[in-house]
């Protein structure tokens, strides 16, 4: 069918009593090509959700059609559902859109050709890199990088003067993926760029050069660079090298005036002492002793993570330290180390005053898996405080004792709903195999949110024998669940669906309608798929 006989989409109105598959497809394919066009990127992602469902036969032959419109905003919706389909007229349709004259048609195409990288596209993109419009060279450069074929090295190192910070950036990550010899030079040199961007981007590339020359470039970067995002990427760079000038340079980088960078710096040491904990543990032993209380917080952090046990003399050094949180995190740390007493002081802090150290207690007692513990944070479902409760069911999430299956069901009929919805999630996460049992009932609850987390559980078991429960959620007042319920009908491939899915064309809600109409459209495709043929 030619996409201009389509009805008006989105907005059209559905003709009453239509009986006619052709024409009920035909107004569903209108509904997600509108959803594509329009300027809501999460009803754009809905739509493109829903077409990646579709037989790629048919999605193909109709996406084409929407790539030949006279209408540019409609040509731009083409390569939001072509990128799903890496094939070569998919790719040829893109390549001639990438000409286009409108720049979102171009800027769409782009980025298609980018994500699918077809070594078809390399000659296209090049081009593209000379475009008048900043997001295609942007994508272009993406592209390129992509391919990694090194015929696009020329073009992109004449692009590191292009004036737009965003292309330079994108064209330093295009050369890191392409990695020609030369390229240490060019990362070197954009470390000097004004944009914080560009020199994030080229510290990343330098992080790949893996050279002692790159490595004392990206710590001089750590300590100098006015940016709390550039100094960000340079500590997780430094998080894989392994010497000493790279970790002193981390631990130094937790006095950072930036908290981001701090916390960036801790987790990249962390990150170096899995790989290597003997080179790293020498540093965090002086660090512990530092005279700035986060660098000694932090520490003790890292070690508990790290379960190292000969830190435990030195961490209970810290349990007299003039800083409270200080004190904190080194029971924590011993109690992950093993220290039956530190546990205890942990498990009685979740039952404490301070939120803040409630969640730290519950997060730790979740990495420790103790069972030993089970009843004491069974006993904190008891509480009459809700974020206890909340928080001891967080800790059994993590535990995964089935012993706590009979507890957290009976959360499903707490009075706080954010309970009910902790203890949902946590049994799904303990009880996979059997969720029906607890979770039909909950698709009544009061709560549209623990409904909502129900219904999306219980689609990964529904089978057709659930057809009648779906289309009564069909009708759920919460569009979400609604949604959810286009959605698995759509997935059942069921006729007998069709005539509620019609009426769903006009719901109140967007996102209800685009999931009615891919519904519509894999249950009417269904005998239409066929190979997808090739050039």
């Amino acid at each position: 069918m030619s996409e201009e006989a389509r009805p008006t989409p989105l907005t059209a109105t559905l003709t009453p009593g239509i009986e006619d598959e052709e024409a009920l497809m035909r107004i569903s394919w209108a509904l997600l090509f509108d959803a594509l066009a329009c300027e809501r990127p999460v009803i754009q992602n809905v739509a493109q959700e829903e077409i990646r469902q579709i037989p790629a036969q048919v999605a193909l032959e109709e996406l084409l059609i929407l790539a030949e419109s006279k209408e540019a905003r409609r040509r731009a919706a083409a390569p939001l559902g072509l990128v799903y389909i890496d094939d070569r007229r998919s790719v040829k349709a893109l390549i001639q859109l990438l000409q286009d004259e409108d720049g979102l048609v171009e800027t769409n195409a782009a980025w298609a050709l980018a994500e699918l990288a077809p070594p078809w596209a390399l000659e296209p993109l090049i081009n593209a890199m000379k475009s008048p419009v900043v997001p295609v060279r942007e994508w272009a450069a993406v592209g390129l990088g992509h391919i990694g074929d090194e015929k696009a090295v020329g073009v992109l190192k004449m692009s590191l003067r292009d004036q737009s910070l965003s292309v330079r950036a994108n064209v330093i990550s295009a050369l890191a993926e392409i990695a020609p010899p030369d390229a240490f030079i060019e990362f070197a040199q954009a470390l000097k760029d004004n944009a914080p961007a560009v020199r994030r981007a080229a510290v990343l590339a330098l992080a790949e050069v893996k050279t002692k020359s790159a490595t004392a470039l990206i710590i001089l970067t750590l300590r100098e660079d006015p940016d709390r995002r550039v100094r960000l990427a340079a500590a997780r760079a430094l998080s894989e090298v392994m010497n000493p000038a790279a970790i002193a340079a981390l631990v130094l980088a937790m006095k950072d005036v930036e908290q981001t960078v701090r916390r960036g710096a801790a987790r990249a040491l962390t990150n170096s002492a899995r790989v290597s904990k003997e080179r790293v543990w020498p540093f965090l032993r002086m660090a512990l002793y530092d005279e700035e209380e986060e660098v000694r917080r932090r520490s003790a952090w890292i070690l508990g993570e790290l379960r190292m046990e000969e830190a435990g003399p030195h961490l209970k050094r810290l349990l007299g330290d003039e800083s409270p949180l200080v004190r904190y995190i080194a029971q924590e740390a011993l109690a992950k180390l093993g220290d039956k007493d530190a546990r205890k002081e942990v498990l009685q802090t979740l039952q404490g005053s301070d939120y803040d150290l409630r969640l730290m207690a519950a997060r730790a007692l979740g990495d420790i898996k103790d069972k030993e513990t089970l009843p004491e944070i069974l006993a904190a479902l008891d509480s009459e405080d809700t974020r206890v409760r909340y928080l001891a069911v967080r800790v059994l999430e993590e535990v995964g004792d089935e012993s706590a299956i009979p507890h957290l069901k009976a959360l499903l009929r707490d009075p706080s709903s954010g309970v009910r919805i902790r203890a949902l999630s946590s049994l799904y996460q303990i009880y996979p195999d059997s969720p029906r049992d607890f979770l039909i009932p909950l698709l009544a609850d009061e709560a549209k949110e623990v409904r909502i987390i129900a219904s999306d559980f219980l689609r990964e078991s529904a089978t057709k024998e659930d057809l009648s429960l779906w289309l009564s959620l069909l009708e759920d007042q919460t569009p979400e669940v609604r949604s959810i319920a286009a959605q698995v009908l759509g997935d059942l491939r069921e006729k007998k669906a069709l005539t509620a899915l019609k009426q769903a064309l006009e719901d109140s809600s967007d996102r209800v309608k685009i999931r009615a109409a891919g519904a519509i459209i894999k249950i009417l495709s269904l005998a239409e798929v066929q190979e997808l043929p090739q050039d």
